[in-house]
């Protein structure tokens, strides 16, 4: 989740002006209970601007905007389908599948499709048998070379979220 700010836009305040699209100079947002869903509806609007297909749209929040999520969902008699966090998945929200997670940088969220940071293996899994020498058996070594990153089109496809709680 570090490729988050990677976003070629991102979401935030700009001097007491929140919802601004713009550059990594933006500031924070501050999420409350009772921006949390102007906050989701402005971010889908940005996305629609950007023509990214309304499908499979997630949100990779951190646990204490996920509170905030759940502070407000509770005070409006909704519910998040009696979700489970299994594999971190909160739910639905505002059209996204709430996701929380403790590996995103401090003070953004993702907004968008999913699948956007990619894992980009440049040589398969290799397999080395090696002789022990004083010893019976072998030794056997796997490696991978790999890396992770945004490819230029996915960039487009999700936003860099400056909130914090």
């Amino acid at each position: 989740m570090a490729h988050v700010s990677a976003a070629s836009v991102v979401f935030g305040r700009s001097g007491s002006t929140d919802y601004v699209t713009g550059t990594t100079a933006l500031t924070s947002m501050t999420a409350t209970t009772a921006n949390i869903i102007t906050l989701f509806s402005k971010g889908a609007q940005v996305l629609r601007e950007k023509n990214v297909e309304q499908i499979d749209w997630i949100a990779i929040v951190p646990p204490d905007i996920y509170q905030i999520i759940e502070e407000k969902v509770a005070n409006t008699g909704a519910t998040l389908a009696d979700r489970i966090l299994e594999n971190g998945y909160g739910g639905r929200f505002m059209g996204f599948d709430l996701y929380v997670s403790n590996n995103l940088p401090a003070g953004y969220f993702y907004l968008g499709r999913n699948r956007m940071i990619s894992l980009v293996l440049q040589q398969d899994v290799k397999m080395e048998i090696k002789e022990v020498s004083d010893k019976l058996g072998r030794n056997f070594i796997p490696w991978v070379v790999y890396g992770t990153g945004v490819l230029y089109q996915n960039k487009n496809r999700y936003i860099s979220v400056k909130c914090t709680a």
